[in-house]
């Protein structure tokens, strides 16, 4: 073999090291870019959710203290609870007649006994739902700050 092939196998050899090189290095930066992008569309997920819950609850806010407790404001009440989760209103949950966490669950357990000993039992009821105003405001309040936090 001549120094003239010695040359050409040796670029080559770099030649075919060097693209290899560069395949790994795409690699490499498609992943990484497909993983910054799963990334930030869970972000813009996490963000809308938050949006979206926050407004509901301002929603919320606003039905909670109306001065009248129509069947009609108890069925926003009702219809506006339904759209969070579970342990972000609970105490909303109770007045609405929801499903609800343990805790709440208790709430409404010693409400439905001040209701029997008035002898009322319609939870769809302004009594009902007049007692927990403060809880609600205090609740709402609390899960507004919370997903506040979330998104910084």
């Amino acid at each position: 073999m001549q120094i003239d092939d010695w040359v050409l196998l040796v670029a080559q050899v770099v030649g075919t090291l060097g693209t290899l090189g560069a395949v790994w290095i795409a690699v490499v930066t498609v992943r990484r870019s497909a993983a910054q992008a799963r990334s930030a569309e869970e972000g813009l997920r996490r963000d809308r959710r938050i949006d979206y819950q926050l407004g509901v609850l301002r929603e919320l806010g606003q039905v909670n203290t109306r001065p009248d407790g129509t069947h009609v404001a108890i069925g926003q009440l009702r219809l506006l609870a339904a759209m969070l989760p579970v342990d972000l209103v609970p105490v909303a949950r109770v007045v609405a007649g929801l499903e609800t966490t343990w805790a709440a669950g208790e709430l409404r357990d010693k409400v439905a006994n001040e209701l029997k000993e008035t002898e009322r039992h319609d939870w769809d009821s302004y009594p009902v739902w007049h007692r927990l105003q403060q809880d609600i405001e205090r609740e709402l309040v609390a899960a507004a700050q919370q997903l506040l936090e979330e998104r910084a």
